[in-house]
């Protein structure tokens, strides 16, 4: 008599019809109704039955694990990317302020779309975890969720800190690469005080054999050009 109300048409019907997933637990391990085989599952006890629904809490740390590797995978492989355009545009520099200063500026994008891709991604699992939340808040998997909560937090703050450690290193070694270029920069080389001569064609003059006296010859200083005119040409 007990059971009887989970034998009644009405109830089986609206069990079977129903669009949300049911768990048949009525509470009699050894009794059956009517209601057990018109269910998705049948559970002996309603605490057995938010068993079967409550998600592994050592499942979901592995997925956040595994989401810890793949994001760090993919920072790294991007910073290793980003080095090599580095190293490419370097070799092609002419004006080394100029083509830094524009690559700073890819730079500062680059890290804006990597923080952005980071925190949509990490969002996304948020929201997956408050959807999970709420759908699980009946059977009240508080200590689980809290632990989960907990876990996602921690990742986040590791992953935000990887990627700025990772960003300080290679901004880091762009200083020193911009500095061994100013080095031996012409430019740094003529505010010491230095010209590079040039035939009035245009040909850099190595030797005193290529001008002869009356020859119009121009030099280039750090701050602008002299137009001069050889008058003696020695051979030391």
């Amino acid at each position: 008599e007990d059971l009887w109300p989970f034998n009644e048409e009405v109830v089986a019907r609206a069990i079977f019809n129903s669009r949300i997933p049911t768990i048949s637990a009525v509470g009699h391990e050894v009794d059956t109704a009517i209601s057990d085989y018109v269910a998705d599952l049948r559970a002996p006890t309603p605490s057995a039955a938010a068993e079967l629904v409550s998600p592994d809490r050592f499942e979901w740390l592995g997925r956040f694990e595994q989401l810890e590797r793949s994001l760090v995978r993919i920072i790294q492989n991007r910073i290793t990317q980003q080095n090599f355009h580095v190293v490419q545009l370097i070799k092609r520099l002419r004006h080394p302020k100029d083509k830094l200063r524009e690559y700073m500026q890819r730079l500062d994008m680059a890290e804006m779309r990597l923080r952005n891709a980071i925190q949509q991604r990490l969002q996304r699992q948020q929201n997956r975890l408050q959807a999970c939340q709420t759908s699980l808040s009946q059977y009240k998997p508080d200590k689980q969720l809290a632990l989960l909560k907990q876990s996602n937090d921690q990742l986040q703050k590791r992953l935000v800190k990887a990627m700025e450690a990772n960003l300080k290193q290679w901004q880091q070694n762009l200083g020193r690469q911009v500095e061994v270029l100013n080095a031996v920069s012409p430019l740094s080389i003529l505010s010491r005080g230095y010209a590079i001569n040039s035939t009035a064609d245009g040909q850099i003059i190595h030797s005193h054999e290529q001008v002869k006296a009356g020859d119009a010859i121009v030099a280039q200083l750090h701050q602008g050009k002299l137009s001069c005119t050889v008058n003696e040409v020695h051979d030391e």
